[in-house]
Order: C-alpha cells, then structure tokens, then sequence
C-alpha cells in the first residue's frame, strides 16, 4: 500500500505534468488552448472513465479517502482564480474604450442571455428533474448565466495565439470580456443571493450585505490599499500577505452570508489599484494557472459522474448553439453597427464565446449551490468545452487571410480602445 506522501506526488504528476505534457504532443496544439486539455484530463481522471475501469489502482490513488487530501487545493484554486480574475478589470480601461466595448458587451450579453433563458425554460419543461431546488425561472436564470460567460485569461491566451496581442482587434475583445466578467460576476451573485446559498437567509438581506461589502471594498479599502501598496519600501512579501488576507478575510464574508466564496474572493480583486495589480497578477497568476487549478479539475472530475444520455447532449447542443447564436450574433451585429468591417465583427463574436475556466468555477458554484443537477452540470460543462475549442478556429476562419485590423467607426475614425492586454 503506497504511504499518502507517494500517493500525493503521483496524484501531483497526473493532474499537473501530464495535462502539459500531452498538450504538448499534440499536433494542432496552436488550436487547443491548455486549459482544455487540464479540463479533459481530470475529467479522464475521475470514476466515470479510469474509475469505470474497476482496477484497484484508481482507488488507492484516486478514491474518496486517497484524494480528501486535494480538497482543500481544490478550494485555494478557485479563490485564487477569482481573486485574479477581479484583479484583471481595469474599469479605467473599460471606460476609454467606450462606447465600443460597451456597446458590444451589452449586446453579446443581452443576446446570450435571452438566447440560454429561453433554452432554460424549455429545457425544465421537457426534463423537470434538471430544475434543481429552485423553479424553472431559477434554472433558467442559471443557463443564461452560463451561455453569458466570457473566459477573460483562456481568451487572452486565444488573441495570443491569433498573433493578436496589442492589435485593436485583440484590445477590443479583451475589452469586452472584462466588461462581461464584471457583469457575470454581479449576476452569479444575485442568482446565489436569491438561491440563500443553504443559510436560510432571505435573499434581499444578502443583497444588502452583498452591495455593502462591495461599497466598502471599492471605497473604504481600495483607497487604503493604493496607500500601503504605494509606500517604495513595502517588500513584495508583504504586498502578497496582504492580498492573500484580503481574498481570504472577503471570501469569508461572503460564504458565511450565503453566497459562494469565489464571490468574495473576485471582489477582493477589485480593491488593489492597477499597479499594484499587475504585481500581484506576475506573482500569483503562473502558479494558480498552471499548478494550483489541475487540482480543481482533479475535484470537479472526481465528483463528476460523465454519463452523455440524451438529457445531456440536449443541453450540451442546445447551450452551444445558444452560446454561439448570442455571443458570434449578438458581438458581431453590434460591431457591424458600430461600422467595423463583416470580418473583423463575425471575428470578434467567435473570440467572445470562449468559456475556459470561467465557465467551470460558475457551474461548480451553481452545482453546489443546488440550483442545477448533475446531469445539467454535465452538459453545460461540454457545452463549455466546446465552445471554447471552437472559439480559435472560428476567429481564424472569420478573418481569413485579412490583417486583423478593425476597420474604423462609421465617420472614419478608429475606435478608443483599452490599451493594455
């Protein structure tokens, strides 16, 4: 019987060198971002594939008691991600962009958003048992949160990949997912609050408590920290104590209200002022991405029963085609509007519907929350996969052999658009 210290570096190999290594050998790598392929391989991980094997190996290395050990990196995980992901915004960058970005968020938004609502209601009348503990509005609600999302790092990583980085095209698209992620994360929480999270509470009361943690964050602590972070002797040791206190201290406020935790955790991200952000994000961000969240995949795969019936390729299909329909639609026909050439708008939209992490930390938080079922889970978290690998070669063929140059506004100027990436 291997000692736990060994079963912990093999579980350590497996859900962190093998998702790099394999993604590595594959031959259209340029095509599948990594997170992809992390995804895949704790899914493969987990009891629906190699545990459906029956081998005694996969029990002692991955069996309940063999990965008890991993929940509580699972859990750092996810609130690191979020943490950065509320550290990325740049609400300064936003605004100089508008009103392309948000002319475009709102649309691609508002489309994806009807888009999964309808799909929702239809969803939880023809599988009532998809609903949840909540009606068939909530589960609704919940769809067309998910067919919303807009993946801002595994996005960043695409306009890399596209040779983007730094173009207006690549700047615009990075621009507007950081509009839809504030947006996302505003609505997840209004679906949590009004769900209770399991504490009982009445949802307007973590509503109130949820708008007056934010206030505080955005303007008791925000200024504070632009002080303290500012000061030139401050080590960087220090400035990372106090973010981590900070993510937790409002990760903890938020969970103990009856909303998830990764709610307080991308608040928190909001509270440092941009320069100081950047730091944080240098330092934290290699390691959440790459060693810290093929554990929360590990989790999610280990606690994920990937049986594809009917129930979950209806959604899976119907949530793609929702996703794509709202996000290449809604994006592309706003960008039209806004006078940026076919190619550029329809490659903006296809760039808009990456899912990545995004999409498996919002369902993971939905799932625990009992607002969907397992079976819903597993066909939102295809949709999710889906969508992100087709996200790259959608945009490629979009923009054909054209420079990825957006054409300018209707009177012949160029858009304002956010300068960093």
């Amino acid at each position: 019987m291997p000692s736990n210290a060994e079963i912990f570096l093999v579980q350590t190999f497996a859900v962190v060198c093998l998702p790099y290594l394999v993604w590595r050998l594959l031959p259209w790598r340029p095509m599948v971002p990594l997170v992809v392929v992390q995804i895949a391989v704790g899914l493969t991980l987990g009891p629906s594939v190699l545990g459906g094997l029956g081998t005694g190996w996969w029990e002692s290395i991955f069996g309940t008691q063999a990965t008890a050990q991993l929940e509580g990196l699972a859990r750092l995980a996810v609130l690191l991600f979020a943490f950065l992901t509320g550290l990325h915004l740049d609400g300064e960058e936003v605004r100089r962009g508008a009103p392309s970005i948000a002319g475009i968020a709102v649309a691609s938004m508002a489309a994806s958003l009807a888009a999964g609502l309808g799909l929702g209601l239809w969803l939880a009348d023809w599988g009532p048992g998809l609903a949840g503990a909540g009606d068939r509005w909530t589960f609704a609600y919940a769809v067309a949160v998910c067919t919303a999302v807009t993946a801002l790092p595994v996005l960043a990583v695409i306009v890399g990949n596209l040779g983007l980085t730094g173009s207006p095209l690549g700047r615009l698209a990075l621009g507007v997912a950081a509009a839809t992620d504030a947006a996302l994360w505003v609505m997840l929480a209004a679906l949590l609050a009004q769900a209770g999270g399991g504490h009982g509470l009445p949802w307007p009361v973590v509503a109130a408590v949820a708008v007056a943690h934010l206030a505080a964050i955005l303007l008791v602590v925000r200024p504070l920290a632009g002080k303290v972070l500012g000061h030139p002797g401050l080590p960087m040791e220090a400035q990372v104590v106090m973010a981590a206190a900070l993510m937790v201290a409002s990760a903890l406020v938020s969970e103990s209200v009856g909303l998830h935790s990764i709610v307080g955790a991308f608040v928190a991200g909001l509270a440092f002022p941009r320069e100081a952000a950047e730091r944080i994000i240098r330092t934290f961000e290699p390691a959440t991405i790459t060693l810290l969240m093929p554990y929360f995949f590990l989790n999610a795969g280990l606690h994920t029963s990937m049986a594809f019936g009917l129930e979950e390729m209806a959604i899976a299909l119907g949530a793609t085609a929702a996703t794509i329909l709202g996000k290449m639609g809604g994006g592309a026909v706003a960008a039209r509007w806004l006078g940026f050439g076919w190619r550029d708008a329809l490659a903006l939209g296809a760039l808009l519907q990456t899912k990545g992490l995004m999409e498996i930390v919002v369902l993971t938080a939905l799932l625990q929350s009992g607002l969907i079922t397992s079976t819903a889970f597993n066909g939102l978290l295809l949709m999710a996969l889906l969508t992100t690998l087709l996200a790259q070669p959608l945009a490629r063929l979009a923009l054909g052999r054209h420079a990825p140059v957006l054409a300018g506004a209707k009177q012949g100027q160029s858009p304002s658009l956010p300068q960093r990436t």
